[in-house]
């Protein structure tokens, strides 16, 4: 935590002021982040989101994509029909920002990837700064057996980040994967959520 720490806040002394704002960012990431949006796809979404017109734009793959959401710290993009791109900064003191970004797929079940990045793109290592997410974190207690095993052996989480907050909420999409009948008999044997909390670089569960 203290190397983290230490990383961050140095990369912070390159920043000026309006870079503390995500749209900079999301226009100057890598192109492997976002990799069928080049750089000038990003500014022309952010442009017609600020003008108050449908931000949507011909990707590299000439499907369409959608900013659907922006904020001071955070955005969400329509990627395609299946996929969702969130981004979001993360305070870890006055200065230094660390950069988190979800990329989630839906097929129709949605299973999402984070990745953490300093303020000049430098990837993090998501252990550092991510708790392990298990499917007995979503398992009532008292209910656990077998049966319940049995039926979410293939779990997926689903990564949102919380709006005008510092929290990434993990949702088990089981829905979406089982059969009407098994989603019943488990449903009420499962948490459908969880909150992480970001406290001081680390996101830290309940």
């Amino acid at each position: 935590m203290k190397k983290l720490f230490f990383a961050l806040t140095m990369a912070a002394f390159t920043l000026n002021a309006p870079a503390q704002y995500i749209s900079p960012f999301f226009t100057c990431m890598p192109e492997d982040i976002a990799d069928y949006l080049n750089a000038a796809n990003r500014k022309d979404l952010i442009d017609l989101y600020k003008a108050g017109k449908t931000a949507k734009v011909e990707n590299l793959l000439k499907g369409q994509s959608e900013l659907k959401e922006l904020a001071d710290d955070q955005l969400t993009l329509q990627m395609n029909e299946s996929s969702l791109f969130q981004m979001k900064l993360l305070p870890l003191n006055d200065t230094a920002k660390v950069i988190a970004v979800i990329r989630t797929a839906c097929a129709p079940a949605c299973d999402s990837k984070i990745s953490f990045f300093t303020s000049n793109w430098k990837s993090l290592k998501v252990s550092d700064i991510m708790p392990n997410i298990a499917l007995a974190d979503f398992i009532v207690a008292d209910k656990k057996s077998p049966e319940t095993l049995e039926l979410l052996d293939i779990p997926f989480f689903s990564y949102a980040f919380a709006k005008d907050k510092s929290e990434l909420i993990v949702t088990l999409d089981i829905k979406n994967f089982l059969s009407k009948e098994d989603f019943k008999k488990i449903e009420p044997l499962i948490k459908p959520a969880i909150t992480l909390h970001w406290n001081k670089g680390t996101f830290v569960k309940d």
